[in-house]
């Protein structure tokens, strides 16, 4: 069964034969995105009235939930009346997020045509394009929405869309937000999947399918570049599409590797190393104009001598202002300690308390070469147990190890902590 629609009335013309679309997916409006005091759908919308698209499609989670209905409303409305104004088509199907809500507030809507109310799949005919799309109909859905799926709904000459919010899966794989295999993406006969539900992009249109991200980060998780699609239509049905960044956001993981524990005037040398580093991986980046604001998420390596603890080293503090490149302020969004203390077990045993223990404790073993005679008795208890007979006995050399390698974690995590009581 087509879906329906009023008219938005005018006359379409094809710009030298091709239908341009612009597509995105979670937007959750409500939800204010990471930095940034606008909403997704607001953001989207005014880069389609810059790109002049025939049809805007959304592919599920306009809106982020029930409570944000009422302060949704209003955004909602206004951002599809303008899409509307410059003749710009909406198509979308529902989310898991705003199953109930969207198809509530823009059902009866003329601004958009929802696909797939109802759990079923459904169809609209456009300008010699079909789009077809399905709908959640409840906040999980754990069958594969393709069980219900007509192959009539493919006898269409033009090309063909689909529109689907879902959980790319594993075959073997299950999930609550509507499981697909990619296979039965790629083996239908639909020029283009537009997909939602991850918010980060795909890295590029794998096959005839691709996840549209979230136009802006929503979350502190959510890496990498997030922006729309534009998909082209040719006079013969081909579609091409291409990511559009449209952030002025990007978050990052890098990771710093410290390679100077004794040097002297180590702490100017940390900082100006640091900067550097930062400046050659953001030009790495390749990033698009679009962005302003780069934040990090530094994971620092390497081995530091214990009287250059990290956090002396420099003021680390999360969404602190490191730098600016060009127009890009770079921030240190969040910090994390995987150095190193380089250990003098020598020096270190003469310190008072259980740092000292410990310091001796490994160069007792360091020195002898021998298991502790309790630890000894341990390993043999386990080893011949029959509680643990499928096991593969572990030889004494090899738990020597093992233990060597306990004590000296918890010496470094002391001497991180400047941990010297008894």
């Amino acid at each position: 069964m087509s879906a329906t629609s009023i008219p938005l009335g005018g006359l379409f013309l094809f710009m030298e034969g091709v239908m341009k679309i612009i597509a995105c997916a979670d937007l959750h409006v409500g939800r204010i995105p990471f930095s940034m005091g606008e909403d997704c759908l607001k953001v989207a919308v005014e880069r389609a009235l810059v790109e002049k698209p025939d049809v805007f499609l959304i592919a599920g989670d306009l809106i982020d939930n029930e409570k944000n209905v009422y302060n949704s409303y209003a955004s909602v409305v206004n951002s599809l009346k303008k899409l509307s104004d410059n003749l710009i088509k909406v198509i979308m199907v529902l989310g898991n997020h705003d199953f109930s809500i969207s198809s509530n507030i823009l059902n009866d809507s003329p601004l958009v045509t929802i696909l797939g109310l109802n759990g079923n799949w459904d169809y609209y005919d456009y300008k010699d394009v079909r789009f077809i799309g399905w709908s959640f109909n409840s906040s999980h859905y754990e069958r594969n929405p393709f069980a219900s799926f007509n192959s009539s709904l493919l006898s269409f000459e033009g090309a063909k869309i689909g529109l689907l919010h879902c959980d790319l899966v594993a075959k073997t794989q299950e999930s609550v937000y509507a499981p697909v295999n990619k296979d039965q993406l790629t083996s239908l006969n639909v020029n283009q999947w537009v997909l939602g539900h991850i918010h980060k992009c795909s890295d590029n249109n794998l096959s005839n399918y691709f996840y549209c991200g979230s136009p802006l980060p929503l979350n502190k998780s959510d890496l990498g570049p997030h922006g729309i699609w534009e998909i082209e239509v040719d006079l013969n049905g081909k579609c091409s599409s291409e990511f559009i960044e449209i952030s002025p956001v990007r978050i990052e993981n890098y990771n710093y590797e410290i390679s100077y524990p004794d040097k002297s005037g180590v702490e100017d040398v940390f900082k100006i190393d640091l900067i550097k580093n930062i400046e050659s991986f953001t030009s790495s980046l390749n990033l698009n104009s679009s962005i302003k604001k780069l934040y990090l998420n530094i994971q620092f390596q390497g081995v530091l001598n214990s009287n250059y603890l990290l956090e002396n080293l420099l003021e680390l503090e999360d969404d602190r202002f490191i730098t600016q490149i060009g127009e890009v302020q770079v921030y240190l969004r969040k910090f994390i300690d995987s150095t190193r203390i380089e250990l003098n077990y020598k020096t270190l045993k003469d310190t008072p308390g259980p740092i000292g223990i410990l310091a001796n404790k490994i160069l007792e073993i360091n020195e002898n070469g021998q298991i502790p005679l309790n630890l000894s008795s341990q390993l043999n208890h386990v080893n011949n147990s029959l509680a643990f007979n499928n096991l593969k006995p572990m030889e004494e050399e090899e738990a020597l190890e093992v233990y060597k390698s306990a004590l000296t974690k918890v010496l470094r995590k002391m001497l991180k902590k400047g941990d010297n009581n008894e």
